[in-house]
Formats: C-alpha cells, sequence, structure tokens
C-alpha cells in the first residue's frame, strides 16, 4: 500500500465503520410493521419458499438474499435487518467510491460520511426490505459504468452490465435510475474511440434488457396478479401538492422525516416532532451546499478535467427519476415521497459531497470553513437521530400476538381487517406457530386456529389492499362472511375480529370503511362485539349470540 492511498483508506474505512454502527444502533427496538413481516412471509411460507410468491409484486433479488440470509441470523426484528444495515453500510463505501472516480477523492469521503448519517438511508437500512440494497446497487453501477467508459474493455462493460441487472432484478423502480446513464456518453469527451463506446454501451443496455425481459414476461403477464389500484398510493399521492413532491424529496433525503412532512407512515419518522428553527437550519445549508456545488465557484483546486460535463451526468442522475415519477404519477400515482424517490440517494450523496469538497478547497480559509459548516449541519442531522433512535415503539402488533395466543380456543376463527394480518402473524410465527391454508398452527402446544384476512382477496397477496369489491356490494360482504362463519368448529366458538385501526369514543367504537360493512354485516346477524379485556388499543373483539353490546 502506498503511502499515497493511506490518506484516503483509513478515513474511507473510518466511515465505512462509523456508517455500520450508525445502522447497527437500536437495529432491533421496533417491532416488524406491514411490510417487512411481508418480507417474512414470502422467505418463510410454509409449503416450502418459492419464487413466485415472493416476486409477485417485486423482483426477487433481495428475497433470494434474505432467504439465505435468515439461516445464518435468524429471524428476529434484528436478524432480519441486519442484511439491510450491511447492504447500506456498502452503500456508504460504494459512494465513496464513486466520489473518487467520478471526482476526487476528497469528494468521496465527503460523499460518503454524508451518506453515512443521512437519517432517510439509515431508516432503510435498519428495514427489511429491498431499498438499502437497491442504493447500494445503483452507486456500484455509476462506479462500473465510470470505470468502463475510461477503460472501454469488455470485462469492464460486464461489470456493469452484472451491477445494473442486479439493481433492476432488487426493484422495479432501478430503471428510473439507469435510464438517466445514457447522459453519460452524451457528456462524454469526444475521442476516437466514440463510437466504439457508444456501440458497447448499447450492447450492455441491450444485455440488461435480454436478462431482464424474461422476468418481466413471466411476472407480468404468465404470473397470476390482482389487477388493482392501490388506494393508499393514490390517497398519498392526492396529498402530496405536485409542485412540492421534488423539494419534500430533496429535503427526506438530507434531513430524514417527520410528523406532518409527508402522508407515508415511516414508523419512527411519522410521529416524530422536529424543532423548525433546526430543520429551518438544515434545509437552507444542504440548498446552498447545492447550490455551490452546481454553480462553477472554486473549481480549479480540485483539478478535474471537464468537470462541467461531470456534474451535467450527476445532474442528470439526480432529477430525471425525479421528473419521470411526477410524469408518470400524473396518470398512475407512484411517486411516494420517502420511499420510491430512494433510487436517487446516491446521486444526492455525491452532489452534497461535491458541495463540501468546492468548500473545502477555497483558498486558505477552505479547511475551516467545510468544518464549521459540517458542524452546523451536523446539528439538525444529529438531532434528528437521537429523536429517531430513541422513538417509542408501541409493539402492537406483538402484543396483539400474545393476546390471541392466550385468548383464542381451538376451533375459533380470528379475522384480521385491513392491513394488520401480517405483522400480527410474524408474531405469532415467533410463539411458535404456522399459517398456512387460512389457519395458524402451533402443534407443540396443540393448537389450531382459522386465521382469515378481510378482504379475504388479501390473503392471495397480503402485500395488496384491495377494498373496491366489499364496497361495492353488501353480497361481497357477506361471502366473505359465510367463508368466516363457516370456519367455526362447534356452536360454542368464537368469531374474533383484529380491526386494522379504530376510534373509541362515548359513542362507541367506530372503525373505517370497509370494516364499518363488515361491523354492520355482523350486527345484522344478531352479533355484537365484546372487547378482549387486555388492552383496548389492540381493538381486538369477540362476536357470538351471546355477547353484549359494547359501549
Amino acid at each position: 500500500m502506498t503511502p499515497f492511498l493511506l490518506p484516503f483508506l483509513l478515513p474511507a474505512a473510518g466511515i465505512g465503520l462509523a456508517a455500520f454502527l450508525l445502522r447497527l444502533y437500536q437495529l432491533g427496538a421496533q417491532e416488524l410493521w406491514l411490510d417487512e413481516a411481508w418480507s417474512f412471509y414470502c422467505v418463510t411460507i410454509p409449503d416450502g419458499w418459492r419464487p413466485e410468491v415472493a416476486g409477485a409484486y417485486s423482483p426477487p433479488l433481495y428475497y433470494w438474499l434474505l432467504h439465505l440470509w435468515i439461516g445464518i441470523a435468524g429471524s428476529s426484528e434484528a436478524g432480519l435487518r441486519l442484511l439491510s444495515a450491511l447492504a447500506g453500510t456498502l452503500c456508504v463505501l460504494a459512494v465513496i467510491w464513486a466520489g473518487a472516480e467520478v471526482f476526487t477523492p476528497r469528494v468521496g469521503l465527503w460523499s460518503g460520511a454524508f451518506a453515512a448519517v443521512a437519517p432517510m438511508h439509515i431508516y432503510y437500512s435498519q428495514e427489511a426490505r429491498a431499498y438499502a440494497l437497491l442504493t447500494f446497487l445503483l452507486a456500484l453501477t455509476y462506479v462500473f459504468l465510470w470505470r468502463a467508459m475510461q477503460r472501454d474493455t469488455w470485462a469492464s462493460w460486464m461489470l456493469a452490465a452484472a451491477a445494473a441487472l442486479s439493481a433492476l432484478y432488487s426493484h422495479y423502480f432501478a430503471v428510473l435510475a439507469l435510464l438517466p446513464t445514457i447522459v453519460l456518453p452524451l457528456v462524454w469527451p469526444e475521442t476516437q474511440q466514440a463510437r466504439r463506446r457508444w456501440l458497447r454501451y448499447g450492447a450492455t443496455a441491450g444485455l440488461c434488457a435480454l436478462m431482464y425481459v424474461p422476468w418481466l414476461w413471466w411476472s407480468f403477464l404468465l404470473s397470476p396478479r390482482t389487477q388493482v389500484v392501490i388506494d393508499w398510493m393514490q390517497d398519498a399521492w392526492a396529498r402530496t401538492p405536485p409542485s412540492l413532491a421534488m423539494p419534500k424529496t430533496l429535503e427526506m433525503l438530507g434531513l430524514g422525516g417527520q410528523t406532518g412532512l409527508v402522508p407515508l407512515k415511516l414508523k419512527q419518522f411519522y410521529t416524530l416532532e422536529f424543532p423548525a428553527a433546526l430543520r429551518g437550519l438544515g434545509v437552507t445549508l444542504l440548498l446552498l451546499l447545492g447550490l455551490w456545488a452546481v454553480g462553477p465557484w472554486a473549481e480549479q483546486r480540485l483539478a478535474v478535467p471537464w468537470l462541467s460535463r461531470r456534474k451535467l451526468w450527476l445532474l442528470a442522475m439526480l432529477l430525471l427519476p425525479l421528473v419521470a415519477l411526477s410524469l408518470i404519477s400524473l396518470v398512475r400515482p407512484v411517486y411516494l415521497v420517502g420511499r420510491y424517490d430512494m433510487v436517487v440517494f446516491p446521486a444526492y450523496a455525491l452532489l452534497i459531497g461535491l458541495g463540501l469538497a468546492k468548500l473545502h478547497g477555497v483558498e486558505r480559509t477552505g479547511p475551516l470553513l467545510v468544518s464549521t459548516l459540517a458542524m452546523i449541519l451536523l446539528l439538525p442531522i444529529g438531532t434528528k437521530l437521537v429523536l429517531y433512535y430513541h422513538a417509542p415503539s408501541q409493539h402492537r402488533a406483538q402484543k396483539t400476538a400474545v393476546a390471541l395466543h392466550t385468548s383464542v380456543r381451538n376451533g375459533d376463527v380470528v379475522v384480521f381487517t385491513g392491513l394488520r394480518g401480517m405483522a400480527v402473524l410474524y408474531y405469532l410465527s415467533r410463539e411458535g406457530y404456522r399459517w398456512r391454508e387460512g389457519y395458524c398452527e402451533n402443534p407443540s402446544a396443540g393448537r389450531r386456529f382459522a386465521c382469515r384476512m378481510f378482504p379475504l382477496e388479501t390473503e392471495q397477496a397480503p402485500s395488496i389492499y384491495d377494498t373496491r369489491r366489499v364496497m361495492a356490494s353488501l353480497d361481497a360482504v357477506n361471502d366473505d362472511l359465510k367463508v368466516f362463519m363457516q370456519g367455526l368448529q362447534g356452536p360454542d366458538n368464537k368469531l374474533w375480529v383484529v380491526f386494522h385501526e379504530g376510534e373509541h369514543s362515548q359513542f362507541g367504537f367506530q372503525v373505517p370503511e370497509p370494516d364499518s360493512f363488515l361491523l354492520g354485516q355482523l350486527a345484522h346477524r344478531g352479533l355484537q362485539p365484546l372487547p378482549l379485556g387486555v388492552d383496548p388499543a389492540l381493538d381486538i373483539f369477540q362476536f357470538s349470540p351471546a355477547s353484549r353490546r359494547f359501549d
């Protein structure tokens, strides 16, 4: 190792270690929510893990890795999330590498330092979903693509193709982050090999498409799936003014979420109260850094050739996917601020790193200026992280699972409304239960009772919640209710309903549609809710003809 590399590799290793520790801290503190429980179900389905289940609504790479991973780390909350923590750490290292390749080692270190502490990336590095893996693979693609443009060897182009294809097999929206890579050959300085580079870029893109199209064909045309309009995505987009979507994304990527910022429920961020003064400070500093990075100031000491073209490519990687999400959402809402826009996080981190590196390069006062600004920026980010790590977890799904385990008898029927069932079923699995063919079974405890979901089609794909059928006709509600009642094994068995959410007031227990349709049809049959006397906030009710009305 040459002395020249030590000033880069040692700080890079330190940043990587800090990133890993930040992602490891409190990893299992929050209980699993719906999407994470769905990941667990996909890779532990009792009839044997099947890619067609895992990949019914997203590509399978993350599920394949998680399926292997739980054999090593187990299926606890921390065990399931540790794969994402590792992928998130690798993303930080890949961002450092990308900054060093595209710009300078100093840009790489500043970009990695920002990525290491970015609250939004830490959040997804602590979630058992594919987003941390996706950001890592996208950052790696940018590195390999840049090196392929420089070296122009088939080996380098094949590495770029492998990274891009892996990103595509991690998430469908990876395509939005990969399409703007075509800007790179456009801005690359003209050389005698320009035509050959274009041909090899085209061949690489064609190879990726050739190896990805079969999956798209199988997933969208041959695999049975419910064609639904996802109501919650429509609602989230309706409550996000289109003109504010991109500004909110840029704020979220830098500072993370907080209560009232976006309609998306992001665990800790959804209820996190953040001081307005700190938020204003953080947004202002990020805006100034972005403008400083894009502008022509203090670029001489970077000594980077054709820097303006490199910045143009970086801006394309940051902004074009967001523009595409906005345009697509005019037809079908898919722009979820704080989720699918994570595809631009590597480019965002590089832009902030470029701004910090340029400030560092200011003659005489640069190191002092950048150190001061970094410390001031760390104030809102660090405060957000402290609040994030210490946000309380209600453990509602875990408490519900324990209550059902102790109260439900063999032969009873438990119905989960909305999207609540998957997380509860995960915690029932921790009690020794398996969910198979509509039943929760615990052979060691001799327990077996029905576990159904309302609407019933939710059982086919619990990650999708479509209420249109039951909202259209009471006959549809009665059809589901008839199936539930037929599951009761004897006259003394009871029907239990675990509502997704409800409101207790002096007027009784109120639930949103379509749960109110189910509640109304139960009342029509003479069945009234009797709350389970454990915790009213769990919204667990038993129904039988002898039940008294809940007041």
